[in-house]
């Protein structure tokens, strides 16, 4: 809405195509609302540390904040949630970006206040982190010395929260970057991902073993702070895995890390599928709608590859494929006549 409102477009004028496709495009990721999941308890029984992490980011069209509460029990359990999230568009005066980061700290304390007292909770710690070093520099200085804009908001902040809650995280590490930016294909990463395999059950049927391999992106981080919070993402994503599939009655097994030979067979298979894509997309961008619809295509061809030799005689058409042991016929094939 802001975005046309600076085009200033008349009733008569016709729809820019660049926003048609951007709202289009938007209201195609709408769906995926209904995956979203939270958790309503976001503590742990006979909690020994609650922690409360808040994070501030800005880009030249908006800002916003997201605070996680942390959680550790006596048995060594840790839970690490969403508690609460705010966005604001910036105005439409041209501002510098430290300036908005700032605007993000002021909104990031009066969050985090009003998280504390209407929560009643009470942490031991509360951390603040910001990925502008020009305004954490500002919030840790003497408000008198800076300009009005700056000062009254680093007096807002000074006065809300403490000076050394304040600190640096790089702007890759930073959640509420998805935020400031409006990066709709980002919406997967805080998705549940149990949700992932309770959709395949659904569709293929409730497997007895689950085979898969450890990745690497959660070793080796350098950054201590990020190790830290992809080692408590990492913890309890699994543990709801495997509550999940424990109940199931399902077994996981790992392979090592970096250890493809040990699942050639489905490796062979994600081969064939990124072979596919590259012939049939090449460089083209695609929405999520189109690589979905063309995801599944691909795969229903590698279910309709052959499993044994062709027969010789041409008068018979059948060939055994996996698609047979999924839904009792090729999904490639055409539908055989009614004889009756």
């Amino acid at each position: 809405m802001q975005e046309l409102w600076r085009l200033k477009l008349d009733c008569n004028d016709s729809f820019p195509i660049q926003l048609e496709s951007q709202w289009k495009r938007f209201v195609t990721f709408l769906s995926t609302i209904n995956t979203l999941n939270f958790p309503r308890y976001i503590l742990l029984d006979y909690a020994l540390k609650i922690e409360l992490h808040g994070f501030a980011d800005t880009s030249e069209k908006s800002y916003g904040e997201a605070i996680y509460v942390s959680c550790l029990n006596n048995s060594g359990e840790i839970s690490t949630n969403l508690l609460c999230s705010k966005s604001r568009i910036t105005p439409l005066k041209l501002v510098t970006i430290p300036l908005l980061e700032l605007c993000a700290a002021v909104l990031l304390a009066k969050l985090a206040q009003k998280t504390i007292t209407s929560m009643k909770l009470s942490p031991h710690s509360t951390v603040l982190w910001i990925d502008s070093t020009i305004a954490l520099a500002w919030i840790q200085m003497d408000p008198s010395v800076l300009k009005l804009f700056v000062r009254n908001r680093v007096s807002a902040i000074q006065k809300l929260t403490e000076i050394n809650a304040w600190k640096h995280v790089p702007s890759q590490e930073n959640p509420a970057d998805i935020i400031s930016r409006g990066s709709i294909q980002k919406i997967s990463e805080i998705v549940i991902c149990g949700g992932a395999l309770k959709r395949f059950i659904a569709r293929r049927g409730k497997p007895s073993d689950i085979y898969s391999d450890k990745g690497t992106n959660f070793v080796g981080a350098n950054n201590e702070f990020r190790k830290i919070l992809k080692d408590l993402s990492k913890k309890e994503s699994t543990r709801k895995i495997e509550d999940f599939i424990a109940s199931e009655g399902i077994v996981w097994h790992f392979y090592p890390p970096a250890t493809l030979h040990f699942g050639g067979l489905w490796e062979a298979g994600v081969k064939s599928l990124k072979s596919n894509l590259k012939r049939v997309v090449g460089n083209i961008v695609l929405t999520h709608e189109e690589f979905s619809t063309l995801v599944t295509q691909v795969e229903a061809v590698l279910n309709s590859k052959p499993l044994c030799n062709l027969f010789s005689d041409p008068n018979v058409d059948f060939v055994l494929t996996p698609a047979h042991f999924l839904v009792g016929s090729s999904l490639t094939a055409l539908p055989h006549p009614y004889l009756t």
